[in-house]
């Protein structure tokens, strides 16, 4: 809408399209007051290559940020922004939040950092090319850039900031000064990727939400395979842990996708692993509950915890959904 506040004359939202969406908190206490405390921002990266930000206690509109070359004047491509889900190192320090803009500038990546404060740029943090060979040209590039996503979290080991960028067929995983830690591979079950293509949902969809997202403790990384699947990592050991498919239910149909994710920490489950296992140190009974929504309304719940994948077997049983709403 128009608005008011500060820009009444900013009409810019309503000639394009609103792209993604993201709610932010500027709370820098621990990591569990951050993920229950209400947003105080919400941001919106537009078609038209802008991001603007609303400050909810006031209710105006106090950035739009266009990323663009210095030199010349002509702006960068924005693919995805991302905040922190939960307070590092970094943000207490500086004291306060910050928006991540991941861009790309002809073949590069590179993600921009903004205060939230006042919507400077405070850094930039390369993370690869598109161009893996000599062969790739101008489409196969382009192509390449629809899968790109970011995601912002906190090192449960050293408490500061990591950041996951995800390309066409791997993530990018960097600490808090941008040096590459681990390339992660984006595979599925032969099995796996077989029911995908069966529903119409290849590796390579391209045109559905792109997600990557953080758990608040920072130990479990969550990124779209394709639209109805999802490849889990645990961080701290930079490996694959589990796989999760859209599971089909009388109201899905070909056209169904993954619309959002939500990572919570299953304390009960994790308490109850931890006493039969007698072993309160091992993080990886660490249980979780994640929700995906889905485009036709409907939620489904599973759950699953920081045990990486065994050897694969012929037969792998499917991860069970635990609920459907």
């Amino acid at each position: 809408t128009k608005g008011g506040g500060e820009h009444e004359n900013d009409a810019s939202l309503s000639s394009s399209l609103v792209k993604q969406l993201l709610f932010i908190s500027s709370s820098t206490s621990s990591k569990e007051a951050k993920a229950k405390a209400p947003p105080s921002h919400l941001c919106a990266m537009t078609s038209q290559n802008q991001i603007l930000v609303w400050d909810l206690n006031r209710g105006v509109l106090i950035h739009t940020i266009e990323p663009f070359l210095p030199k010349d004047g002509k702006r960068m491509t924005l693919h995805s922004i991302a905040s922190s889900s939960s307070s590092s190192k970094e943000e207490e320090e500086e004291g306060g939040a910050s928006l991540y803009a991941l861009i790309t500038r002809k073949d590069k990546v590179i993600m921009y950092e903004y205060s939230m404060e006042h919507g400077k740029l405070v850094r930039k943090i390369k993370s690869g090319s598109l161009e893996d060979d000599d062969d790739d040209d101008e489409d196969t590039m382009g192509k390449k850039a629809t899968y790109l996503g970011v995601a912002v979290g906190t090192s449960s080991l050293t408490h500061n900031t990591i950041y996951a960028v995800r390309h066409a067929d791997h993530i990018r995983l960097m600490d808090h000064v941008g040096n590459k830690l681990k390339k992660l591979s984006l595979s599925l079950d032969d099995d796996e990727e077989e029911e995908g293509d069966k529903r119409g949902h290849g590796a390579n969809s391209g045109n559905t939400p792109v997600i990557v997202q953080f758990s608040h403790d920072g130990k479990l990384l969550i990124a779209s395979y394709s639209s109805t699947s999802l490849v889990l990592f645990n961080v701290e050991k930079e490996k694959q842990c589990g796989i999760i498919q859209l599971s089909d239910t009388q109201h899905s149909d070909i056209s169904t996708f993954i619309q959002n994710v939500d990572i919570l920490l299953d304390t009960t489950t994790t308490t109850k692993m931890k006493s039969e296992t007698d072993n309160d140190d091992d993080d990886d009974d660490e249980a979780y509950t994640v929700v995906l929504t889905s485009s036709n309304g409907i939620a489904q719940l599973y759950q699953t915890t920081l045990s990486t994948l065994k050897k694969k077997k012929k037969k792998k049983k499917k991860k069970q959904i635990c609920a459907t709403t």
